[in-house]
This record gives C-alpha cells, sequence and structure tokens, in this order.
C-alpha cells in the first residue's frame, strides 16, 4: 500500500503481540479497513493472510468472519467464503449482510434454492434491505420464478427508489 495510515496498519497487523492484545473497536476497524484496502487492490496474497490473522485473533467476532469470507470471495474462493460466512452466522444469528453474502456465493455456485432461503432470512431481519430484495429476485430469475422476481424487484425499488440494477432486472423480468 502507498499510503502511511494503510502502511501503519499492516504494521499494526504484523505486531508479534497482536493476537494478545485486547480488541479495541478503532483498532479492529483500522485493521479490517486494511484487509479491505489490500482485498480492493485485488492482492489475494496479503489480504487472505491477514484476514485469517484477524480471525484467529478475533474468532468471536462476526465482522472479522464475514469480512474474511469477502476476502475469499474476491478471487473466486466461494467454499472458503461460506464458511467463513456462516461462521459470521453462527456468531450473531441477525447479522443481515452474512446472510445476503452468504445467498450471494451459493447463488455463484448454483445453489440457488438455498441462496433464496438466505436472501429471505436477511430481509426477515431487515425488511429495508433493498440488495436482498434484488438479490432475491436474481436468484428467483434465474430459476423460471419471473412473477416472485418482480415483486422482489419493486421491493428493493421501494427501499432505494435509483437502484439501478433493480430498475434493469424489473425490466427484463
Amino acid at each position: 500500500p502507498g499510503n502511511k495510515r494503510a502502511i501503519a496498519g499492516l504494521l499494526a497487523l504484523k505486531e508479534p503481540n497482536a493476537a494478545t492484545q485486547p480488541p479495541t473497536p478503532a483498532r479492529l476497524e483500522d485493521q479490517l479497513r486494511v484487509v479491505n484496502s489490500l482485498r480492493d487492490q485485488r492482492n489475494f496474497v496479503e489480504a487472505p493472510a491477514l484476514a485469517a490473522g484477524l480471525a484467529a485473533a478475533h474468532s468471536g467476532s462476526s465482522l472479522v468472519h464475514n469480512t474474511r469470507g469477502a476476502i475469499h470471495q474476491a478471487p473466486g474462493r466461494f467454499k472458503e467464503a461460506a464458511a467463513s460466512y456462516s461462521i459470521a452466522i453462527n456468531i450473531q444469528k441477525d447479522f443481515e449482510d452474512a446472510h445476503n453474502n452468504l445467498g450471494i456465493v451459493l447463488h455463484a455456485v448454483g445453489r440457488r434454492e438455498d441462496a433464496i432461503a438466505s436472501y429471505k432470512k436477511a430481509i426477515q431481519i431487515n425488511r429495508e434491505y433493498a440488495a436482498a430484495h434484488h438479490n432475491l429476485g436474481n436468484a428467483l430469475s434465474d430459476l423460471g420464478r419471473h412473477s416472485e422476481a418482480i415483486v422482489s424487484y419493486w421491493n428493493a425499488i421501494k427501499i432505494e427508489p435509483n437502484h439501478a440494477s433493480a430498475h434493469n432486472n424489473l425490466g427484463n423480468s
């Protein structure tokens, strides 16, 4: 990474005592930002290694496991991503982002019915979750359940009127 904050975050992650120091929200937040930055830079060597270290140091953090899932998902390691999202859900049953993210991975590997169940769980937790409504619509559409998909796309649009993908997919359904 080229900026000083990212470098400082990486150094903090590599401290020998990092795993034994008590987690503080600001420190963990900064560490997750560094991991996500590495993912965004498509650094699929350092990002998973640092995410694994965070998961070991903060095994009870649903946010860490959800982030680790995203790190695995980006290069297409869907099995590992699903495992991380599942851990996040086991830690925090009402973590709508983890349910939605698990749905995305399940959908990507062709497990559309399981994906639908994950999206519905995310929506059950947060009825105003436009992305989950949209993703549910995509899975339903892929199964040829177009009338149900249309309802999901409309729900996404009601929540986020400018949701371009939902408008587009509604038109295609």
